[in-house]
C-alpha cells in the first residue's frame, strides 16, 4: 500500500505562496491531464486551478501536483518558512483575549 504524502504546514495562504514561486520561477502553470470516464472523486466543476491554467476540478489550495512540488522545494532547502508557534498550555494556558 502506497504511503500518503505528509505535506509541510505552510505558514501563509497558497495563493501568496503560488504568486511569490511564480515570481521567482521556482514554478510554472501545468496542463491538466485528458480523462476519459468518471470524474476522480472529489472533483468539482465549480472550482478552477491556477496551477492548471484554470482548469476545473480542484482549487490552488486542493492541488496535489503544486503540493509536492512545494514540499520539494521545502525538503531541498529552496524554499523556508518560519515555525509557527505551536499553543502551548504549559507557559500559556488561557491566551488574552481582546
Amino acid at each position: 500500500m502506497k504511503e500518503p504524502w505528509k505535506f509541510h504546514l505552510l505558514s501563509m495562504p497558497m495563493m501568496e505562496i503560488y504568486a511569490y514561486l511564480l515570481e521567482k520561477k521556482l514554478v510554472t502553470p501545468i496542463f491538466a491531464r485528458q480523462r476519459d470516464g468518471a470524474p476522480l472523486p472529489g472533483f468539482d466543476p465549480c472550482k478552477k486551478c491556477e496551477n492548471h491554467f484554470r482548469a476545473e476540478g480542484h482549487s490552488l489550495e486542493e492541488c496535489i501536483p503544486l503540493k509536492i512540488h512545494i514540499q520539494d522545494l521545502i525538503d531541498n532547502k529552496l524554499l523556508q518558512f518560519e515555525d509557527l508557534p505551536r499553543p502551548d498550555v504549559v507557559t500559556n494556558p488561557l491566551p488574552p483575549h481582546l
